[in-house]
């Protein structure tokens, strides 16, 4: 096959390097020196002419007619359309042309010539890119349309919907790729947990499909519930600091209503509780144990986004087998605000490491620091080496890099510490200088003779802690 290249930039070279022994080429550029380059290895190049590619003098002595591709692969629009124009004039029937300016497409392509956009689709997909890179966008049909890929862990709103009602002008929901399965949605079709949702739509989707997504609103609590449970458990001393804190995160946050269980003989603050609460519960003579059933119970029955409790106490042997404040959170399925009255908000400080929950962790913590306008510090500890053996440890070069990611997601800026020793230790101590910490556990399982870590720093922080178990 012959093919005419005019052009002898970065795009012919990389075609260049792709073209088998099949295809006869003729390459016109007038620089020697791109040209030149573009030459090396390229044994399919039967003929290089050092002329102006848009002169039908050139064209002609280059054998124009008789090619079976004509590509216009300058970095000039003019030239370019030129070279389409006597392509098509000449008879040539495949003619394809690389254009700059989005606004000068229909002149190529009123000619007949496929139509490469080199300017606005690398443009887009940048601008994709920086405003929400969990979105994927590729262009269709000369950047007239696009398929956008969303996974749904990220949006959790979409989660439930049926799939043709995911939908709206210009654009439309029309695949899923489920554990490894394509679906063509049906009418009966909903959206689950872990799919990635296929659309399809006219160019400039994005933002409407955005809208819909709600990229931009805020994921904490509300991926849990829209409510707040707050649990004033017996013996708790400071019943009016936990209710301010619970009364904080929901003025900061978009819940919708905030619920209050407390023992009756023991609330000392009923009238207060009354004059904002939707659910009041007053549960006489019941014990810290009793009170913890009741927050489960609480929690199965409505949409609850995060409970509030005070630190407490559990049986001595409970203790043993689990970490009675980390195991609640595990227990209930939705964060647990470990409330000592440390609010506002003003520093955020996040463990990191490579457990499984610690990005979901980061995420909700900046979320939710966006929500209460507050700066996140991320701390990664490296252990000893003689703890776990030399080759054990995580690379903080390859956390922190995750960490930059996920900040570019969210648009924010974060001070990553690192440190080294024991993780409680550095933790505890850095925690100090902040006023609520936000700890991430993949489990609730407790060795009977080691500690565990999240519920050691739960426990030892001076200020509030938020705990996040999936």
């Amino acid at each position: 096959m012959k093919v005419l290249i005019c052009g002898a930039g970065l795009v012919a070279a990389e075609l260049l390097k792709r073209l088998g022994k099949n295809w006869q080429v003729t390459l016109i550029d007038k620089d020697k020196t791109k040209t030149g380059l573009c030459l090396q290895g390229c044994d399919m190049v039967v003929k290089t002419m050092f002329e102006d590619a848009s002169s039908p003098v050139t064209l002609d002595q280059a054998g124009l007619t008789g090619q079976d591709y004509v590509l216009a692969l300058t970095d000039r629009d003019e030239v370019n359309l030129a070279v389409v124009r006597r392509a098509r004039e000449a008879g040539v029937a495949q003619v394809l042309a690389l254009v700059h300016a989005s606004t000068r497409v229909d002149e190529f392509e009123s000619l007949g010539a496929r139509v490469v956009l080199v300017g606005s689709l690398p443009a887009r997909h940048i601008y994709h890119y920086l405003e929400d890179p969990r979105v994927a966008v590729t262009p269709l049909a000369t950047g007239r349309g696009e398929v956008l890929e969303v996974d749904t862990s990220a949006f959790f709103r979409m989660i439930g919907k049926p799939a043709v009602s995911v939908r709206g002008e210009g654009w439309k929901l029309a695949a899923l790729f489920r554990q490894g399965r394509f679906l063509l949605p049906e009418y009966d079709t909903r959206v689950e947990a872990g799919d990635r949702m296929i659309i399809v739509g006219e160019a400039g989707s994005f933002q409407p499909v955005c809208s819909l997504l709600e990229c931009d609103s805020p994921h904490f609590p509300l991926a849990y519930g829209r409510g707040v449970l707050v649990a004033l458990l017996p013996g708790s001393e400071s019943q009016n600091a936990v209710l301010d804190e619970a009364l904080y995160l929901s003025r900061y946050t978009k819940v919708s209503h905030m619920d209050v269980v407390c023992a009756e003989d023991q609330c000392s603050v009923e009238k207060r509780i009354k004059e904002f609460s939707h659910v009041y519960e007053a549960h006489p003579e019941m014990d810290t144990d009793a009170m913890l059933r009741r927050v489960r119970e609480k929690v199965e029955e409505g949409s609850i986004g995060c409970v509030v409790v005070p630190p407490f106490e559990t049986a001595l042997w409970n203790r043993l087998l689990k970490p009675p404040l980390v195991g609640l959170a595990h227990s209930l399925g939705c964060p647990v605000l470990i409330s000592r009255g440390s609010e506002p908000y003003s520093r955020i400080l996040v463990p990191f490491n490579n457990n499984p929950v610690a990005e979901l962790t980061l995420e909700l913590a900046l979320d939710f620091a966006k929500q209460v306008q507050a700066a996140v510090s991320v701390v990664i500890v490296e252990e000893e080496d003689f703890v776990h053996g030399e080759d054990w440890s995580p690379s903080s070069e390859g956390m922190s890099k995750r960490i930059k990611e996920i900040a570019h997601v969210h648009k924010v800026k974060l001070n990553v510490m690192v440190r080294k020793g024991n993780p409680v230790k550095e933790i505890t101590a850095i925690s100090a200088e902040y006023d609520l910490l936000v700890v991430g556990s993949s489990t609730d399982q407790k060795d009977l003779f080691f500690p565990h870590v999240g519920e050691m720093l739960t426990r030892s922080a001076s200020c509030s802690v938020l705990v996040i178990t999936s």
